[in-house]
């Protein structure tokens, strides 16, 4: 499975490109304890402990591609790192470098050595503002109108980070926190630390809705619409506060992730389509005319001593000097055998040797070259069978959402149907300007755009308790949502539950919270009943592969265990094998409050492949 992906073009050292990234490849198998020496062009070689294949492909207007391919395998199953380098032969564009790393299903793909080493040497402090680096760069107000135009390119894909600042903040100390917590994204992204200066004039040139303030960290999605107040909310926003109060390592755990999201998801150019295809069809032959010994080569010739008759004993024949030792005896016996059995004759020849030879020679390479496609067909296969689970994900995703849009739509609509009514009613009563009014929501009732802003605003729900045993499951929903319309449900769904422990425990309420959904009170929150689920089933409860997920943290005053079964669930939206759930306990009856015990994609069930 596809894990990291790196593609950036190279502006300095464009006409050393193809041996400086390969001498990066050289050092990397070297640190690895492989044969970086045993690579061949156009040839399959054993590294001693992985396998290596570089190409190289020429085209007729003078462009050249090389690839190297590197195969290995452990204890967590196949890796298989692909490095293409291509050199264009118009010296007006920038070569550039490709980095793919493929690995186990269920194994995360961390920042790989070969990246940073690659960028380390590629980014030199020269260049124009789009070129990848391998740390944030500190641009001044020169170079501000460079980075707006990047940031707005409508051809650019991968995610910019763009850190503010002003006078009275340390640069340099600003920076070295941001290469911190932007660890996880090196070859996924370009980030960017403005000074005081550039962050005013960045601010005054992009406008009030994308701008970034000082202190925080602001990632610029693709199609920035600088004019739409509604784009904003995809361009998200690390805080001040989030910087100061969080462990920076899981804050570069979520921004790796969010990066490495969009990467893998963004779409390879024309052109480095083309180039993969032939690779790929090169790649096939190579392994398919994999070449073999011929007879009288160099591989097969015995040594020149061998002499041109070995003969077979015989028990009859006559000694002369010294008797055959036991030693000997057993090799022409074991020669004779050879003989009958390969060739079908007695008296073994030079000839008859060095055919047995070849023979050997061919079937060995016979045996390698079965196995290096074995191994390529096995590649192919995973490749067919994880594209055809990504498009059956997909499309289940794609119908499942098309159904919650039509849902959403027709709550709309009712909910605009009653408000219209209501309206009127009241208009009828003498107060038309009120009922038609539209306040202006306070920052308290407007709803976070991201599970990260929501984590932060926990505080804020009365009798809510998160007892999440793991926060970031949350937080990488969002790299399923980018729009934020499931954080937004969720928080709709706590302010239910909130509002629920209040009237209980104040006496104005006696029901369970499905109840309190069903029929929600005058002027209290409420969220589609069918989203509610009050238990889950006797399957699940009764099954520990299933209940045990479902098992979750709560305080011991409410069970001295300090986890209960939490079978109450909210449907927060239904999307594919993500399908996100919230879980939680309502202990309204022994501390007045409600543990939520996990957000996160949809908890292992029956119905779990």
């Amino acid at each position: 499975m596809l894990g990291y992906r790196t593609l950036f073009p190279v502006y300095t050292s464009r006409g050393n490109v193809e041996a400086i990234a390969l001498g990066q490849l050289r050092s990397w198998l070297k640190k690895k304890g492989y044969d970086a020496d045993a690579l061949r062009w156009n040839a399959r070689a054993e590294l001693g402990g992985a396998t290596g294949v570089l190409q190289e492909l020429g085209t007729s207007d003078g462009s050249r591609t090389v690839r190297a391919r590197i195969v290995e395998t452990n204890d967590a199953g196949r890796w298989i790192s692909t490095l293409t380098v291509h050199k264009p032969h118009d010296s007006r564009r920038p070569a550039w470098v490709w980095l793919d790393i493929d690995g186990p299903e269920d194994r995360r793909t961390r920042i790989p050595r070969l990246a940073r080493d690659l960028l380390a040497v590629f980014s030199g402090a020269s260049g124009p503002i789009d070129q990848m680096r391998a740390e944030p760069t500190i641009v001044g107000p020169e170079d501000v109108p460079e980075l707006v135009e990047f940031v707005k390119d409508e051809s650019r894909r991968r995610i910019v980070f763009v850190a503010g600042s002003d006078e009275l903040m340390p640069l340099q100390r600003w920076q070295a926190l941001l290469k911190v917590i932007l660890s996880d994204t090196v070859g996924l992204a370009s980030s960017y630390v403005l000074d005081g200066e550039a962050t005013a004039l960045f601010n005054e040139l992009l406008g009030p809705h994308h701008s970034v303030r000082p202190g925080t960290v602001r990632t610029y999605v693709d199609r920035v619409t600088v004019d739409d107040e509604q784009d904003a909310f995809r361009h998200r926003v690390l805080s001040t506060q989030r910087l100061l109060d969080e462990d920076s390592r899981s804050i570069a755990r979520i921004l790796g992730n969010r990066a490495s999201a969009v990467a893998l998801r963004q779409p390879l150019s024309r052109a480095a389509i083309r180039i993969n295809q032939q690779l790929e069809r090169q790649l096939n032959e190579i392994i398919l005319a994999a070449p073999t010994p011929t007879a009288g080569s160099s591989a097969t010739r015995p040594p020149a001593s061998t002499s041109d008759a070995v003969p077979a004993p015989s028990g009859r024949e006559e000694s002369r000097g010294d008797s055959p030792t036991t030693e000997e005896h057993e090799s022409a016996e074991w020669l004779r055998e050879i003989g009958l059995r390969v060739l079908g004759v007695e008296n073994i020849t030079r000839e008859h040797l060095e055919l047995i030879i070849e023979l050997a020679s061919t079937g060995k390479d016979a045996q390698a070259k079965s196995a290096a496609l074995a191994e390529r067909l096995e590649e192919l296969q995973e490749g067919a069978n994880q594209d055809q689970a990504t498009i059956n994900e997909l499309r289940q995703r794609l119908e499942d959402e098309q159904l919650e849009t039509k849902t959403l739509a027709e709550e709309v609509s009712e909910k605009n149907r009653l408000i219209t009514h209501l309206r009127s009613l009241i208009a009828q009563h003498g107060l038309g300007a009120e009922a038609w009014s539209d306040p202006d929501p306070s920052p308290e009732q407007t709803p976070p755009s991201t599970f990260d802003e929501l984590l932060g605003r926990a505080s804020e729900l009365t009798r809510v308790k998160l007892t999440l045993s793991d926060e970031d499951v949350a937080r990488d929903l969002d790299n399923h949502d980018p729009l934020g319309r499931w954080a937004t449900q969720t928080w709709d769904f706590l302010l239910v539950l909130a509002k629920y422990a209040e009237l209980k425990c104040a006496g104005q309420f006696s029901g369970d919270v499905d109840h309190f959904i069903s029929n929600p009170p005058a002027g209290a929150p409420s969220v589609p009943p069918q989203r509610h689920a009050r238990d889950e089933s006797a399957t699940v409860r009764n099954n520990r592969k299933f209940s045990g997920p479902r098992t979750l943290p709560v305080p011991e005053t409410v069970d001295p265990r300090g986890k209960v079964f939490m079978g109450a669930h909210y449907r927060i939206a239904k999307s594919g094998t993500i399908s996100p759930r919230l879980h939680y306990y309502d202990a309204t009856d022994i501390d007045g409050n409600i543990y939520v015990g996990y957000i996160g994609p949809h908890l292992p069930n029956t119905q779990t492949n």
